[in-house]
């Protein structure tokens, strides 16, 4: 349960915004830490250790997305030459 809340965390870290779903799973390892019958400061010192937003990592973006590189023709990718009376495969040339 101590990890979700770090992965929980780590997301919060890199990306600057909370995951939608810390609030239930720091709720979750609270309740968790109570079911073992700890001491209402142990569990607060645990769950502040594990909530812990230190200074944040630098975000690392790619120079470019590969969603956003230019593509090449069709034609090209798939090996396709114009001719005058349409398209022809390259291969249909080869001999």
């Amino acid at each position: 349960m101590r990890r979700h809340v770090e992965i929980f965390r780590d997301f919060a870290q890199k990306t600057g915004h909370a995951h939608p779903h810390m609030e239930a799973a720091c709720q979750n390892y609270r309740n968790l830490l109570t079911a073992m019958k700890l001491p209402e400061d142990e569990i607060e010192r645990r769950v502040r250790e594990v909530t812990w937003l230190g200074p944040r990592p630098p975000v690392v973006v790619p120079a470019q997305p590969r969603s956003f590189r230019r593509r090449r023709p069709r034609a090209e990718r798939i090996g396709h030459e114009k001719s005058q009376k349409g398209t022809k495969r390259k291969k249909d040339f080869l001999i």
